[in-house]
């Protein structure tokens, strides 16, 4: 930890009053209840937004940052913008030691330059709501956190627009409440090279369906197109991917057999894939290479 940032960005937090962010429970009664759709920011996504770097499965490129800063600036009361609750030490308490160890380091690296980009009139919804379990120091209340945003699709007809390898909701029973499911598979890897396709892909489905995202920054850029043509589309990001953790009983994150597990060494391909699902094979609508 570089100590001289550090104590630099205490100072700064000092005189300088932190983004408005709901809590998790909050954010999932805003999205169930009113039923809007859902755009969010992490790391990743503020990276892309700065034109600081690539990540590490979308390359940066002046479109997407411009079309991400477009939506963080979004006065949709359709769309809930989510960045992360992490500006304040009482927000990082619940996370673990060594996730609040690489927000701190975030933050005194980049916290001057995402509140320039940020609108402190505007309250956000918490990024966290699809990423609550991992992370926690406290995992006592996750099995209900589970329960409650299964809410979202409970009783709906969904489409999950994902990386090819993503494969949300197989094999566990996240999804057992949705009445149905459809798949459109997209590249795993820079899928914003194919956004023009995939859009226009994900506007031929029913309007009455929920729309799931899985797909990196895309998902960010998408659920709020989508919403401007009168779609819910939410981005979902890691849910899956926390809920198999959740099962598992673990601590740190770990790879799950096939499924694009990006945060650890377990990456899916052609050869190691050898998943064989015919609901999951059946469900799928559409595939975008």
């Amino acid at each position: 930890m570089n100590i001289f940032k550090y104590t630099m960005d205490l100072f700064f937090t000092r005189f300088n009053t932190p983004p408005r962010v709901l809590d998790i429970d909050t954010t999932i009664d805003e999205i169930i209840n009113k039923r809007v759709s859902v755009a969010r920011f992490g790391d990743g996504e503020f990276d892309l937004l700065l034109h600081a770097n690539d990540i590490g499965f979308q390359k940066m490129n002046d479109e997407l940052g411009n079309r991400l800063y477009e939506v963080l600036n979004s006065d949709n009361p359709n769309l809930l913008v989510c960045i992360p609750k992490v500006f304040t030490s009482s927000d990082l308490k619940r996370m673990h030691y060594y996730a609040r160890r690489c927000w701190i380091r975030l933050l005194y690296k980049k916290r001057k330059a995402i509140y320039k980009v940020l609108d402190f009139n505007k309250v956000y919804g918490d990024a966290f709501v699809t990423r609550n379990y991992i992370d926690l120091e406290d995992k006592s209340g996750v099995g209900e956190y589970f329960k409650k945003i299964k809410g979202i699709w409970d009783s709906r007809d969904i489409v999950i627009v994902e990386g090819r390898y993503t494969r949300f909701g197989v094999g566990n029973d996240l999804l057992s409440n949705a009445k149905s499911v459809k798949r459109i598979l997209c590249p795993e890897k820079n899928a914003y090279e194919k956004y023009n396709e995939i859009l226009e892909c994900a506007r031929n489905v029913d309007k009455n369906c929920l729309i799931l995202i899985a797909l990196g920054p895309t998902a960010t850029v998408m659920a709020y197109d989508l919403c401007r043509y009168s779609y819910q589309a939410i981005d979902i990001g890691h849910l899956d991917i926390e809920y198999e953790w959740y099962l598992a009983g673990v601590e740190d994150k770990i790879g799950i057999c096939n499924k694009w597990t990006n945060e650890t060494n377990s990456i899916v391909d052609d050869v190691t894939d050898s998943l064989d699902d015919d609901e999951y094979t059946n469900s799928i609508i559409a595939v975008i290479d």
